[in-house]
């Protein structure tokens, strides 16, 4: 699975039946525009299509106790990870074939607001 998210916090999120760098690439190449600044976890196939697009990467290993690059970090995408995996341990695992429905299902939730402060935020967005 490919997460990809803003600092605002719009998500996308893809099922990857192939993890090489021209599959990966073919995914973040209508996403992102060519000044865009890419933080990830340093997987291997993310570094190099990044680099094939021209655009700036770092990876930022949390394994390594690092958890941000100044005030560039991965949280987010960390917490929408968080968040997947309590729900999906709710429906006590899933289906990998409908997987892409599930991802569909759990974005639309994500999207709503979790608390009335949270709506009252939205509203004046």
């Amino acid at each position: 699975m490919l997460v990809a998210r803003n600092r605002s916090g719009v998500t996308t999120d893809y099922v990857l039946t192939d993890t090489r760098k021209a599959a990966i690439m073919a995914l973040l190449r209508p996403l992102l525009p060519a000044d865009a600044v890419v933080f990830s976890d340093g997987a291997g196939s993310i570094s190099q299509a990044t680099k094939e697009l021209g655009l700036e990467h770092h990876a930022i290993l949390t394994s390594s106790g690092r958890d941000a690059v100044g005030a560039w970090h991965i949280q987010k995408v960390n917490a929408y990870h968080s968040r997947l995996k309590t729900w999906v341990r709710r429906l006590h695992g899933v289906a990998t074939y409908h997987l892409e429905n599930y991802l569909g299902w759990f974005r639309a939730l994500d999207r709503m607001p979790r608390s009335p402060s949270d709506l009252t935020l939205r509203e004046r967005a």
